[in-house]
């Protein structure tokens, strides 16, 4: 449709003046509708609508279903009823959560699963589900719910979702149970660790807002192997890495070792911790590990340390799964206590990243 002088005069926007000029000019109008022709293909250019898929839309359903199925006492149909998740998804999700689960490191789990605790009434003892530990402090909703979205967008977005994949992947692989940054073990291996930090900025963490760790048992000690990561990150003074107690003092192995974790206070409405949010933000990673993440699962080799006791607890899940046709390797530590992270507490048990 062709506007006409009238149209054209309300789109512009200019002065009662300089229509009066334009108006008189030989060419009438003709200033003012190329104008208006340039502002029109601009709007047709603008992106499209954000994105307004929330934690409540991928992470919270995938969850309950997750710890439903994981449970066992609803059919997958009742699952799917209440959660509104597929049988084939589901299935999906499950398998994902199963490698998570018996995932190790060192001696123990890699990742914090969600204990199940039957009831006073029932002699079945509490169980480790495959599931990951949902959080429960404001600190850790709060991070989950502002960056659930971003993640989401990112993930499906053609230009950044091969770079979230590959943080995920990273960052399962590579996370601190017990203290919730990722740990990379060699700078001559950086990989992983480059692929994290990508993923970082791809949701909208700025270099800025990254804390980076280097492992010292001797603080007065200097490290051969810290300037190589500091070097590969482009770290200057401002944002320098932060010394922390490796896990065994009496090995020169952590030397290598490089920590990664988002300063996540922005994301925060009430601070009210040491590490802020890092529990949610582990809970945000790894059901994005599950739910956005296509990538294949590599096959775990069996953990010869995990102790008969700790299979028979987690027995009846294993049962439930493989009884719904999903293939499982089973193995899981006793039953863990989940608790809020701190970064930088040394009385915590370390475990081995």
């Amino acid at each position: 449709m062709r506007p006409d002088n009238e149209q054209i005069k309300l789109a512009i926007g200019k002065s009662e003046s300089t229509l009066k000029r334009w108006g008189a000019s030989s060419c009438a109008m003709a200033g003012p509708l190329a104008l208006w022709k340039a502002r029109t293909s601009k709007l047709q250019e603008q992106a499209p609508p954000i994105d307004t898929i929330t934690a409540h839309d991928w992470v919270w359903p995938a969850y309950k279903y997750l710890r439903e199925f994981s449970i066992g006492i609803q059919t997958p149909e009742e699952i799917h009823e209440l959660t509104g998740v597929d049988l084939e998804t589901g299935q999906r999700f499950c398998e994902r959560a199963q490698y998570l689960f018996s995932l190790p490191s060192g001696v123990g789990d890699r990742h914090r699963m969600q204990i199940y605790h039957p009831g006073s009434r029932s002699s079945d003892p509490a169980r480790r589900l495959v599931c990951p530990a949902s959080p429960e402090g404001p600190e850790d909703k709060d991070v989950v719910e502002s960056l659930a979205q971003t993640l989401s967008s990112a993930a499906r977005d053609q230009r950044t979702g091969t770079i979230v994949a590959g943080g995920l992947e990273s960052y399962a692989h590579s996370v601190w149970y017990s203290r919730g940054i990722a740990v990379f073990r060699d700078p001559d291996k950086p990989e992983r660790a480059c692929d994290f930090v990508k993923m970082l900025e791809a949701i909208g963490i700025e270099r800025g807002d990254i804390l980076w760790y280097c492992f010292k048992s001797d603080p007065a000690e200097r490290s051969k192997f810290l300037p190589r990561w500091k070097e590969m990150f482009e770290i200057n003074w401002r944002n320098s890495p932060k010394p922390i107690n490796p896990p065994n003092r009496k090995s020169n192995a952590p030397e290598k070792w490089f920590g990664i974790a988002p300063r996540l206070d922005r994301y925060i409405a009430k601070i009210q911790s040491k590490s802020p949010g890092i529990f949610g933000f582990r809970f945000l990673m790894l059901m994005g590990f599950i739910v956005l993440s296509k990538t294949p699962l590599p096959t775990l080799e069996k953990d010869r340390s995990r102790t008969a006791a700790s299979k028979s607890n987690e027995g009846d899940v294993i049962a439930h799964i493989e009884g719904q046709g999903i293939t499982s390797s089973a193995s899981g530590a006793g039953i863990t206590k989940a608790r809020q992270p701190d970064i930088l507490s040394d009385n915590v048990n370390s475990g081995q990243p």
